[in-house]
């Protein structure tokens, strides 16, 4: 077992002083806690481009970053895997920057499991908003496996994600069978 904070750099998002403003081009993409998709544990949907603002390039993600969300009832976390070199997170998003020691999509995967969840709920603060404080994640203890069964973790993860796609398409062509076959009887 090890800390949060021994295996992962955690810093917030980008604090941006008012609303971020959209632009077309020629800004930098912004993560938001919608785009946190903890049942994948992976970032998803259309990345905004708002207007860079200033000082942004030291908070630049990198492709292997796991953004967790430390705001609202429900907290998770996602791996950005872009190569976008633009994108930064938004203020929500806890961004943990995992070291040597752990494989990014271990880690995601790890803070979406229900009983580290429930272990998250008992560190929030707030009334209104609730929210879990950096330090507070950072004395998260996480079980480190080796490397290489980190991976095999991810992949039976993986595998266990593609099983419910297939499952859930051989559903729907059940039920269209199902139903053609019977429009063929009312016939």
């Amino acid at each position: 077992m090890k800390l949060l904070k021994d295996i992962a750099e955690i810093r917030s998002g980008f604090p941006f002083r008012k609303k971020p403003e959209r632009v077309e081009s020629g800004g930098c993409c912004l993560v938001q806690m919608r785009n946190v998709d903890r049942s994948l544990g992976e970032i998803n949907g259309n990345l905004e481009m708002v207007k860079a603002p200033d000082n942004w390039k030291d908070q630049r993600l990198q492709s292997g970053d796991v953004l967790f969300t430390a705001r609202g009832q429900t907290n998770g976390a996602g791996v950005f895997a872009s190569n976008v070199s633009n994108a930064i997170a938004a203020s929500t998003l806890l961004v943990l920057r995992p070291r040597d020691l752990v494989f990014p999509s271990y880690l995601a995967w790890y803070l979406n499991l229900p009983h580290t969840r429930e272990r998250l709920q008992s560190m929030q603060a707030g009334s209104s908003i609730p929210f879990i404080p950096i330090d507070e994640l950072g004395k998260l203890t996480i079980h480190l496996p080796p490397m290489e069964l980190q991976r095999k973790i991810v992949d039976l993860v993986l595998l266990g994600q593609e099983e419910q796609v297939l499952m859930e398409m051989l559903r729907r062509k059940r039920l269209a069978l199902i139903e053609g076959a019977i429009r063929t009887l009312l016939k």
